[in-house]
């Protein structure tokens, strides 16, 4: 099958030698001369060379600006590619001119339409990230200007802008929770915002203040200073509370007077600390009024704290003010900060010495047990009293170890956490025991002892005297006929 070049050249062929056979019959019918007929074909000749010199002018010019084209599309491609971080661009093979260059012009009308989108994604972007940005006073996301940028860095930039609006809420709930804050803490201390920074804080909306890391840092440090300020002022309160409730109690002050000063004065503003401060400059008046009588409570409290802390003599005579009779404020402060010691020595120990009272109580229990079993008169009574006391008797007797056990247990846990002895009137809270035990064995040797004197005595008396009747004559009362028991 012929090509189409070739049809177009057997139409033209067979087109011109139509167009010339009707000139030769034109010329024939005319009578032009062959000379003239020459001419005129040479003219006919030249014309056609020049179309067809034009023709093929204008399709070599075709291909030149072709190939001019494939070369232009084909630098851009390399650019574009290049710039946008893409594979290299290779053309299929066995491709024409036309077809060349219509795939290069297609490849890069399809690049230059990802850049127009990437740089308009670009500038969308980093609109929405300098706004964050700004807000936050963040660094933006490099991306070198005019670049075109590829699409990990349009992926980086979204992240970024994600983790800006993520810091951005994260932010803003803790400048509003620290606002919130800072303006109860203003109003509990009934203060006003004194630096520029707070004023605007307290003024400005949240959309409107600066997050940035700078102004939340300061956002904090005003919050831990009013915080500070709210500690130092409540602090102060609880402490003239402490001393007014200690002063009221001293002072003997009515019920309802302190009741009406508690709910009057409430919270810890500065006109509630100034309240308080009045309250007790007059209890201090009033204290230095009563100071004898305060001293001399004081000291009874001390005496009764030295008693259930099982206190020696000598651990009580350390405290030389108690004998004191010069009363002064001096004396009266150190009578107080002898019973807070003491207070505060017992409540540590509370357990301890509420367990060893309660050995002392079960020993002595015991001791008066003991004695009234060795009792000789013991027998006249009648009721089931002897019975119950025998029980008793064996009960303390199993108690009285448990309970020592568990003492020194606990005891030689505390002396090995503190390094320091346990004392119970003096001494060791062991010693103390095996003194106690000690003396009742002493007491029963003596006692013993003593049995066993009177009995010779006894003795001694019958061989001399005789014996006489250890019971009684029984005696009947007039107008009854019953013996009564003895």
């Amino acid at each position: 099958m012929p090509r189409k070049s070739e049809i177009i050249q057997m139409d033209i062929q067979r087109e011109f030698c139509a167009t010339m056979q009707e000139l030769r019959e034109i010329w024939d019918e005319i009578g032009i001369p062959d000379e003239q007929i020459e001419t005129r074909g040479k003219t006919v000749m030249l014309h056609i060379r020049n179309l067809f010199q034009e023709m093929v002018s204008e399709e070599h010019n075709l291909k030149t600006n072709m190939l001019e084209k494939i070369e232009r599309f084909q630098a851009e491609v390399e650019e574009l590619t290049e710039k946008m971080h893409l594979p290299a661009y290779e053309m299929p093979e066995c491709l024409n001119i036309m077809q060349r260059e219509k795939e290069i012009r297609t490849q890069a009308n399809r690049l230059n339409k990802l850049k127009r989108e990437r740089m308009c994604t670009l500038a969308s972007l980093q609109s929405v990230e300098q706004e964050l940005c700004d807000q936050l006073c963040a660094t933006p996301c490099y991306i070198p200007s005019g670049s075109i940028p590829s699409e990990e860095q349009l992926e980086q930039l979204v992240e970024h802008i994600e983790t800006l609006k993520t810091e951005k809420s994260r932010r803003k709930e803790v400048f509003k929770n620290k606002k919130s804050e800072i303006v109860c803490l203003y109003d509990e201390l009934e203060l006003k915002p004194e630096t520029s920074f707070a004023q605007d804080l307290v003024m400005e909306e949240l959309d409107s203040f600066c997050l940035s890391t700078g102004k939340m840092d300061e956002l904090e440090d005003l919050r831990r200073e009013l915080a500070l300020r709210k500690s130092q002022a409540q602090l102060a309160v609880e402490t003239l509370w402490a001393k007014i409730s200690a002063l009221w109690e001293r002072l003997e002050t009515p019920a309802h007077e302190c009741e009406e000063a508690r709910s009057r004065c409430v919270g810890i503003k500065p006109v509630v600390l100034a309240q308080l401060q009045k309250i007790h400059k007059k209890l201090e008046a009033e204290k230095l009024v009563q100071l004898k009588h305060l001293t001399e409570k004081s000291r009874s409290e001390i005496a009764v704290l030295w008693d259930k802390c099982f206190y020696s003599a000598e651990q009580r005579q350390r405290f030389t003010q108690a004998a004191d009779e010069n009363y002064t404020v001096e004396l009266l402060d150190q009578h107080e900060e002898e019973l807070v010691k003491m207070h505060a020595y017992y409540e540590e120990h509370q357990d301890l010495f509420t367990n060893v009272n309660k050995w002392q109580q079960l020993f002595r229990r015991m001791l008066e047990l003991e004695a009234r079993a060795h009792d000789v008169n013991r027998f006249s009574n009648r009721g089931g009293n002897l019975l119950q006391e025998e029980r008793e008797r064996k009960r303390i007797h199993k108690q009285l170890p448990k309970i020592e056990e568990e003492l020194f247990n606990a005891i030689d846990e505390w002396e090995a956490k503190r390094g320091s002895p346990f004392l119970v009137e003096g001494i060791r809270f062991s010693d103390y025991v095996h003194s106690q035990w000690e003396a009742c064995e002493r007491r029963k040797e003596n006692e013993k002892m003593l049995r066993q004197e009177k009995k010779q005595q006894e003795l001694q008396s019958e061989m001399t005297y005789g014996s006489t009747p250890k019971t009684p004559t029984k005696r009947r009362f007039i107008g009854t006929t019953t013996l009564l028991k003895t």
